[in-house]
């Protein structure tokens, strides 16, 4: 069952499983526990920190350094 989810890294509100989906504006693949985990330690799932991940949102990027899509 599909529920309301809200990115860890970006804010955005989407459809989902809650678990290991990707969000559609910034590429983060939800965990579930962003929560207890260091932000600077790299992620094996998403391959970059969470630090990282917020940073590069912060300049118009998704997490791996890429631009937005603008239609988003």
């Amino acid at each position: 069952m599909k529920r309301k989810i809200k990115c860890y890294i970006c804010g955005t509100e989407y459809l989902g499983q809650e678990l290991m989906d990707s969000c559609p504006v910034c590429d983060w693949i939800t965990l579930g526990c962003e929560d207890e985990m260091d932000e600077n330690d790299e992620e094996d799932i998403n391959g970059v920190s969470i630090a990282e991940a917020k940073r590069n949102f912060a300049k118009g990027l998704d997490i791996w350094g890429d631009p937005l899509d603008e239609n988003e």
